[in-house]
């Protein structure tokens, strides 16, 4: 690298020195020397810049070296402190299994059946209890079976199928309706639908109106009791034809 540099100056003497030896020289002796002493000095000025420059280069890839092996230090420190500290998540699951190891934690699905479902079903000798109770507070006490309807099936529960003659004076109701249908008939005392007298009537349903508040559902047995004021025996061609339909009840009991 230096000799390549100063490979120009060398060869500039060289053909200086050979013009002296030569039989006609054009140089004295002092310029020629004059001359080889200013090469000199610049070969060494230019020898100087190179040995600086490849100095610098070295000290610039020294500090190269010094900074990849600081980045590398941080970076293992930096792995060393998240091995120390660990991953939170995995701790927390590591957690949970010691507890449920140690106290025998239950995995078994937590149950969501009603309360009500698993009563046990009310005794005849209850409901006979209940009943009695609700008659000697002057109520009356009808049983049987919930059946929830429209317009339509309710006429063919009456005895009027599609194509009866009744079914023509009558117009089609969007309603549904809450039967209970006893087991057998049995005579009531109700209000009259004008509220201007009371008297008793065989009947064999009775509309509940609704089962709002109640558990009720369709087909379940159950045993209501009323207040004869609250009920009414109908006036006109409604249904269902010609029972009695309730404004409020009381459920003493219900079998599903």
């Amino acid at each position: 690298m230096k000799f390549r540099k100063t490979a120009p100056f060398f060869i500039v003497l060289l053909l200086l020195l050979s013009a002296c030896g030569s039989s006609k020289p054009e140089l004295s002796d002092e310029m020629v020397e004059q001359i080889v002493h200013d090469l000199i000095e610049r070969a060494s000025a230019s020898a100087s810049s190179v040995s600086e420059a490849d100095n610098e280069n070295v000290s610039v890839t020294d500090n190269d070296v010094d900074n990849n092996d600081r980045k590398k230090s941080e970076s293992s420190e930096t792995e060393d402190e998240d091995i120390e500290k660990g991953d939170p998540e995995d701790s927390s699951e590591s957690t949970e299994q010691s507890v449920k190891k140690d106290t025998n934690y239950d995995e078994s699905p937590v149950s969501d059946a009603d309360p009500q479902e698993s009563e046990a079903v009310i005794s005849d000798e209850e409901i006979a209890l209940r009943t009695e109770q609700a008659i000697q507070s002057g109520l009356n006490v009808l049983s049987g079976s919930l059946i929830i309807c429209d317009w339509d099936s309710l006429l063919t529960l009456q005895g009027h199928p599609p194509g009866d003659a009744l079914r023509q004076n009558l117009v089609p109701e969007p309603d549904t309706y809450y039967i209970l249908q006893l087991k057998e008939p049995q005579a009531i005392d109700l209000m009259s639908s004008d509220g201007t007298m009371r008297y008793g009537r065989e009947c064999t349903m009775i509309d509940l109106g609704s089962i709002n508040g109640t558990d009720l559902q369709n087909g379940d047995y159950a045993v209501v009791a009323f207040d004869p004021n609250d009920g009414c025996f109908p006036s006109d061609v409604s249904l269902p034809l010609g029972e009695p339909s309730l404004f409020d009840y009381e459920l003493l009991a219900v079998r599903h």
